[in-house]
């Protein structure tokens, strides 16, 4: 705390009176005026309150502790603590205290509060995510083991996504080459040849459902494409479009011709097309005789 200031109030005059350093605090003009015009320095939004807890003490209380903002006309108002005390002798009654500037400290706060908030919110989706992601594998596995095997490397991707969070420097925004670049990370030994485009900023709520979109894509590709048992390489570029929109392709290059798949939808393919519409965007496949390229098109969040 700072600012360290002493206050009086008269009851009976109804006039409130502050030492300089209280009176520059407050942005007040005088030292001493009617306690209306100390009402009107105080932010509207509080005004109700503050007036309440005057009356409270001047009608019969004993003391006052309250916090509120002040009202500078500007985007920052201070916020003050203001501590009080009734004081009777023979002549009169009076209200003798002291107000902090508790700015920062309530600055603090409302950042922890809002972090717990935006924790709090990552957690119950995260939840909804697993608890999904459990139900599907559940109709489209046939064993203990495939259903376990498919959790635990979408939950790893989930885990991946939240590191890329919390490793970002401070006040700097991900970004959709950080992303790809982690989804491909387990595979960095293998055939990607290229990844290239322009900036785009990921915004935190985006970056759950493109991780896993990204994720099944690089499990594809490890179990039956580039990544893994065929020859060729893999070509992640991405650009942008008029009107905002981001087309992101995934290029699988083979050496051999490749065959179309039969289109069945399995739990990898429904958690691709489940992601694509938490992004608003939609999933295309094609097939070229040595190519397999899926393509993602999505408008990025406006928060990013």
């Amino acid at each position: 705390m700072s600012s360290l200031s002493v206050w009086e109030c008269n009851p009976r005059a109804k006039t409130i009176s502050f030492d300089a350093t209280g009176a520059v605090l407050m942005g007040l003009d005088d030292e001493t005026m009617p306690v209306t015009t100390f009402f009107d320095c105080v932010h509207e939004d509080d005004r109700e309150r503050v007036e309440k807890e005057f009356r409270a003490l001047t009608d019969n209380g004993d003391e006052i502790d309250i916090t509120f903002r002040i009202d500078t006309g500007g985007a920052r108002n201070p916020f003050v603590q203001v501590i009080g005390k009734r004081m009777h002798s023979r002549r009169e009654m009076r209200i003798l205290g002291v107000v902090f500037d508790v700015t920062k400290e309530q600055e603090d706060r409302d950042i922890r509060e809002m972090m717990l908030r935006e924790m709090n919110h990552r957690v119950k989706n995260m939840f909804s995510i697993i608890s999904g992601m459990v139900r599907l594998a559940s109709r489209t596995t046939d064993s203990v083991e495939d259903l376990v095997d498919g959790i635990q490397t979408r939950v790893n991707a989930l885990a991946r996504s939240h590191d890329l969070t919390q490793n970002a420097p401070a006040r700097q925004t991900l970004t959709l080459e950080q992303t790809i670049r982690a989804s491909l990370e387990p595979y960095s030994g293998e055939a990607v040849a290229r990844i290239e485009g322009p900036v785009v900023p990921i915004a935190s709520q985006e970056l759950t459902a493109l991780s896993l979109l990204l994720h099944e894509w690089a499990t594809n590709a490890a179990k039956y494409g580039v990544l893994g048992p065929a020859d060729g390489h893999l070509e992640v570029t991405w650009r942008l479009e008029r009107g905002g929109h981001v087309i992101l392709t995934w290029n699988e290059i083979h050496r051999q011709e490749v065959e179309p798949s039969d289109g069945a939808s399995g739990f990898g393919s429904t958690l691709v097309q489940l992601s694509a519409v938490q992004l608003n965007g939609q999933v295309s496949v094609e097939y070229g005789s040595h190519e397999r390229r899926m393509t993602l098109t999505y408008v990025p969040d406006s928060r990013s």
